[in-house]
């Protein structure tokens, strides 16, 4: 396949945006921003943007013309509908390389792709191999895809969602009982491996690509916090991912039932599934064979791990005077 150079990004208004254009623009990447028709988001005024319409596959197309490759970052739980217009564009645009709205959990996985949070990403997988099944005339050219799984972000889990930690409140929900390891991944490192694989389209082409800083357990994240922070009183509480799913699932059915289908009021459940993903035993949370070293990513040491989170401890106690 030949090399990629030209990249367009949809969605760099996310919480993925920054690391994955600063990670593309470090690698000599030539970046062009797609921006939704009407968005209110500022312009990034050293890099080419094209307002474009989602639902539209002839407004994509025009805007893929020349590009080698489109990087989805949309968010949110709607991820088929405009994914579906990208694919279609790609095809017609000539793009060869479309890499998929996943940055996070296995969705590969036989037990975690059943979940309901993730119908849409599942859906945006079919229709990617039903499109590279079809006969393309020149295989050099023809499009492809990768999905990338880097499990949750690292960074942004402690420092700003409480995934993992809560460091203001000094507390980690231990789910199953905190000692299940699951792979994490920093937002620079997501962003890093991005570029990766466009720098390695051969060997990325057509699969699920997997990277990690590391793996981790919840009872690990408390120990390092108490270890950062021996004189807060660090608390870890207790509960049951299968308590949690079962609660998601009632509240699927009842947000179904209640006919307001508004984003909003399936975050709940939304996150309940994924809860029990992230941290049960047996949803592939934990990473087997990983493409770091295909990709140029080293992974953290326990040492590494430990000054980490407790930097996030520390910085946390002293913006809250602690």
């Amino acid at each position: 396949m030949a090399p990629i150079k030209n990249v367009a990004v949809a969605g760099a208004n996310g919480i993925l945006g920054p690391a994955v254009i600063s990670a593309l623009l470090s690698s000599s990447f030539n970046v062009t921003l797609l921006t939704r028709s009407g968005s209110t988001h500022p312009p990034k005024p050293h890099l080419p943007t094209i307002p474009v319409d989602y639902t539209s596959t002839s407004s994509l197309t025009a805007a893929l013309r020349g590009q080698d490759a489109l990087i989805s970052l949309i968010g949110g739980t709607s991820l088929l509908a405009p994914q579906r217009t990208m694919i279609a564009a790609c095809l017609a645009a000539g793009v060869r390389r479309f890499i998929a709205s996943e940055f996070g959990s296995d969705t590969c996985h036989p037990r975690a792709r059943a979940m309901p949070c993730y119908g849409e990403k599942v859906a945006v997988q079919e229709l990617l191999e039903e499109a590279v099944a079809v006969p393309q005339q020149e295989q050099e050219q023809s499009f492809s895809y990768t999905l990338l799984m880097t499990g949750p972000f690292f960074d942004w889990g402690i420092a700003t969602a409480n995934l993992l930690m809560d460091t203001k409140g000094h507390q980690v929900t231990l789910y199953d009982g905190g000692d299940v390891q699951f792979s994490v991944s920093s937002l620079a490192t997501v962003g890093r491996a991005v570029a990766g694989v466009l720098a390695h389209p051969n060997e990325t082409r057509n699969r699920a690509v997997y990277v990690q800083d590391c793996t981790v357990s919840l009872r690990g994240l408390l120990e390092i916090a108490r270890q950062a922070a021996p004189e807060t009183e660090w608390v870890g509480s207790e509960v049951q991912t299968e308590e949690v799913e079962r609660r998601a699932w009632e509240g699927m059915k009842a947000w179904k039932e209640g006919g307001e289908k508004d984003g909003e009021g399936m975050m709940g459940w939304f996150y309940g599934f994924l809860t029990r993903v992230i941290f049960a035993e047996g949803y592939g949370s934990r990473f087997g064979e990983v493409d770091n070293a295909l990709l140029g990513i080293s992974q953290m040491t326990a040492e590494e791990v430990g000054e980490y989170v407790g930097g996030f401890v520390k910085m946390a106690d002293e913006k809250n005077g602690k």
